[in-house]
């Protein structure tokens, strides 16, 4: 794979993710951080492994941290860590299908949603918040968020 400037990813490259085929790398670029947050350049790009090629770019929530490609390649999780939002990817058409509300949308000092992580069977999505110690669980079959939220410490 060439190497590459940041700028052919878009700006404020923050973290990836291979679809499970190998083909396809989601790239999750937030551009400057700035706080307020701006709303501006906050992207996955994604990019055919096989071209090494951009072929689209995907607009999502305020400042994308992570990035995560469901095991069945149908379905791609981003962390919006500003707007404390999930937008998850329709990999087919590369649309946001839709936009599940993690925290307050960053009215308050809610913490930022960061972290992603996927039950071994797809089940289950993982998404940690920073600064709290909270958790939030997400049935991917609904898309709605299974348990409540916890705060315990371990």
């Amino acid at each position: 794979f060439p190497t590459r400037r940041s700028s052919d990813l878009g700006s404020g490259p923050e973290s990836l993710s291979v679809s499970p085929d190998s083909n396809t790398l989601y790239v999750a670029t937030a551009g400057v951080h700035q706080l307020p947050p701006d709303g501006v350049n906050d992207t996955i790009t994604v990019v055919d492994l096989s071209t090494h090629t951009v072929t689209d770019v995907i607009e999502v929530g305020d400042h994308p941290w992570g990035v995560l490609a469901h095991p069945d390649g149908t379905t791609v999780y981003v962390a919006n860590a500003h707007s404390e939002t999930l937008s998850i990817i329709d990999t087919a058409t590369n649309t946001v299908i839709e936009t599940v509300l993690l925290g307050d949308g960053g009215e308050g000092d809610e913490p930022h949603v960061k972290g992603l992580a996927l039950s071994p069977d797809g089940s289950r999505l993982y998404v940690t918040h920073m600064h709290s110690d909270m958790l939030t669980v997400l049935d991917t079959s609904t898309n709605k968020i299974g348990r409540a939220s916890c705060r315990e410490r371990v």
